[in-house]
């Protein structure tokens, strides 16, 4: 049976309530004579079904429900209701507002082409001089989202908006938006908050790693790159990321982005398709002239940090979250996606999507980002501290095959720059990691210094470059198991340092082979927590 959750507030202020729909009996369960009274309801939907039979029944059966609300919302790679995440489910929150007005506006027969004068017409019928936030969902395949946020920030400079590019599960093949009782296979939406009394707060987390040499795009054309560093784009990422990256497109593609800065906001962009043109085509505008390096989601990263004291809605009372996510976070960060989503649920009701896209404020500016997380929390009640901050300490136990897209990258720019030790030695000590690289026998051929460190090894000792003498035990096993296996292992350990501090050493090794034998490994070393 659905559940509804309502989040408990200050009487009178608005309030969410989340449900999953199943039929019409569904709305029975909600208390529809509450929030038919209210001064404005917004209910947004959030499907994972294509369906356009199914969602076309489900609007007619909500507006009957629900004359007088604003009604929008989108498809999906995946539902967020409070902490639950959900795939291919139908999830439909309900917020209701005392003191704030809503408007809704949508376009249609949007084009890559008329994108950006779409936002703008947009923006020009919703944005009043009280408008507080502005909330867009726009179709995934064939409006460029990046132009058509162009268009609404060049009419409405400076205000708040989020939301989403629609998704179909990873299918690529259709996706929709819905507005009150018409769903667009080729338009976008807006709804308008207006009024003085409602408190909007953002915050937004990424967690990419820039990695690799650093590249020119040298020949682009919006969301199309055709050449890299004056080489055909298609044939760049195979000679960095291997010929399996370019046949597993679109999926590979959410696995490793592009980074660059626009504007002072860091980017991120993933391939999803070869066109016929030679182009890589990637689900937003990366302009010609950037320059980029390769990001991935750095799971080890994220998991050996503690979320405490997270500061960014402490300054008001929330009452509701909307979560908007890019669908790789949920698809490679897994559990840990779940955990940042319950630093939210645990304070307010939370409700969002996952999409192809997501759209972010950030000190001022807008930007459409990739595999980001976007939070919006929202409140008509009075500024106060009542928020409390929230702590998390997550330990990841799970493997990444990601990983072994970074070792082709590392081991690529290692046989490309062999004759440039010194850039070479350079371009270690920016990875996020200790990194080193060993032969069948245990020799390291290749390392940067923190992972020198990390190992405790003396380098002026003539036996420095041999992995058999490590002290620690377990990670010449490790080392050996990698290559008897020619598989991918994880490790750790507590060790103690020469000062007699004690930390958690994490290791994590992928082969590499070379003509279908293994030639050797890299390590990733991390630690954590000194003590």
């Amino acid at each position: 049976m659905p559940i509804v959750r309502k989040t408990i507030v200050q009487k009178g202020a608005m309030q969410t309530y989340n449900i999953y729909y199943e039929s019409a009996l569904t709305f029975h369960l909600l208390p529809m004579e509450e929030i038919n009274r209210a001064k404005s309801v917004l209910i947004q939907i959030f499907t994972g079904n294509s369906s356009r039979t199914m969602i076309e029944k489900l609007i007619r059966e909500t507006r009957v429900f629900f004359p007088n609300a604003v009604i929008a919302g989108t498809t999906t790679a995946g539902e967020i209701s409070d902490q639950k995440l959900t795939n291919h489910k139908t999830l439909i929150s309900i917020t209701t507002f005392k003191k704030t007005r809503l408007a809704s506006f949508s376009v249609d027969a949007v084009t890559p082409e008329n994108s950006y004068e779409a936002g703008r017409i947009l923006a020009q019928k919703l944005v009043k001089k009280d408008t507080e936030l502005l909330i867009l969902y726009t179709e995934g395949l064939y409006v460029n989202a990046d132009d058509f946020l162009e268009g609404v920030t060049e009419e409405a400079p400076g205000l708040t908006v989020c939301g989403g590019v629609a998704a179909d599960n990873g299918k690529f093949f259709e996706t929709f938006v819905l507005h009150d009782d018409k769903l667009l296979s080729r338009g976008a939406v807006g709804i308008a908050l207006n009024g003085k009394h409602l408190n909007v707060q953002t915050g937004f987390m990424s967690d990419w790693e820039a990695v690799g040499p650093e590249m020119k795009i040298t020949r682009a054309v919006k969301n199309r790159v055709y050449e890299i560093n004056g080489k055909n784009a298609a044939d760049f990422y195979r000679y960095y990321l291997g010929e399996h990256f370019i046949e597993k497109l679109p999926e590979s593609g959410f696995e490793i982005s592009l980074t660059f800065e626009r504007q002072g906001c860091s980017i991120n962009r993933n391939a999803v398709a070869l066109s016929s043109d030679g182009a890589l085509v990637f689900t937003g505008n990366v302009p010609e002239g950037s320059l980029c390096k390769f990001g991935y989601l750095d799971r080890n990263k994220i998991a050996s940090e503690s979320f405490c004291g997270m500061k960014m809605f402490d300054d008001t009372h929330i009452e509701s979250f909307f979560i908007f996510s890019g669908m790789g976070r949920k698809k490679f960060l897994k559990e840990i996606s779940a955990k940042q989503v319950e630093l939210f649920a645990d304070a307010a009701s939370v409700s969002g999507f996952f999409g192809y896209g997501e759209f972010v404020h950030k000190e001022g500016k807008n930007c459409l980002q990739n595999q980001s997380c976007s939070v919006i929390g929202l409140s008509e009640g009075k500024k106060s501290s009542e928020t409390e901050s929230v702590c998390m300490i997550f330990h990841d136990r799970e493997g990444c095959e990601i990983q072994r897209a970074l070792a082709h990258l590392v081991t690529t720019t290692n046989r490309e720059l062999e004759e440039k030790e010194k850039q070479l030695k350079t371009l270690l000590s920016y990875l996020p990691a200790g990194v080193i690289y060993f032969d069948n026998d245990l020799q390291i051929t290749l390392y940067n210094d923190m992972a020198i460190n990390q190992l405790g090894i003396d380098e002026q000792s003539e036996e420095a470059m041999d992995l058999n003498r490590l002290e620690e035990g377990w990670i010449v096993t490790l080392f050996k198991e990698t290559l008897l296996h020619n598989e991918s292992i994880a490790g750790g350990a507590l060790i103690e340092t020469a000062e007699g501090k004690k930390h958690y050493l994490r290791i994590k090794t992928v082969p590499i082979e070379q003509d279908g034998k293994v030639i050797g490994a890299m390590a990733l070393i991390q630690t954590e927590g000194k003590m």
